[in-house]
């Protein structure tokens, strides 16, 4: 069994590089989108044409492919998350497993740091539950999120139809 201080184990969480990622991630993925943009517009220059309307599947598919990119970078993170915790229990010589798998990664910390049980984190445990929802949609950690979160996970869509009465009834569509 070891001690970490809050010293120690700020610098080994590594959070700058984290941080450092996520910005150069979100730029990369930007410039993309718009680049992509710039040359829709091209189409419609000299003329009134609104590009946005003029090329909706265009700029929806833009749309999605920025809130996917978003999901993915949620996901990166998480693994380097992880990957970091292995390094560290490794660099340590504390007892780590023989492959990076989380459930295996998690006992060996905790054994080594019982006063600090990554159980009693919530929010890894929600990191976890939400990478987990992202990449294998409806399940377990789906469900956990939603126990958590409630609705707020779910979003109005587009989808829905008109009552009799002419109210509008908007589904409840999962974001994932």
């Amino acid at each position: 069994m070891s001690i970490l201080t809050y010293k120690e184990a700020k610098k080994f969480i590594r959070l700058d590089s984290y941080r450092d990622i996520a910005e150069k991630y979100n730029k990369i993925i930007n410039l993309g989108v718009e680049e992509k943009w710039n040359s829709i517009c091209a189409l419609y220059s000299g003329t009134d044409l609104d590009p946005a309307d003029e090329a909706y599947e265009d700029v929806e598919m833009l749309r999605l492919f920025s809130y996917r990119m978003s999901l993915m970078l949620i996901c990166c993170l998480c693994e380097t998350w992880e990957q970091d915790l292995y390094n560290f229990l490794k660099e340590e010589n504390l007892d780590y497993p023989s492959e990076n798998d989380f459930n295996r990664l998690k006992s060996s910390f905790n054994r080594s740091f019982p006063n600090l049980s990554l159980d009693s984190y919530t929010k890894i445990r929600e990191m976890r539950s939400l990478v987990n929802a992202i990449k294998h949609g409806k399940g377990n950690s789906f469900e956990a999120l939603k126990r958590v979160l409630g609705d707020s996970i779910l979003a109005d869509s587009n989808f829905g139809y008109i009552a009799d009465d002419g109210t509008e009834h908007l589904k409840k569509q999962i974001l994932y």
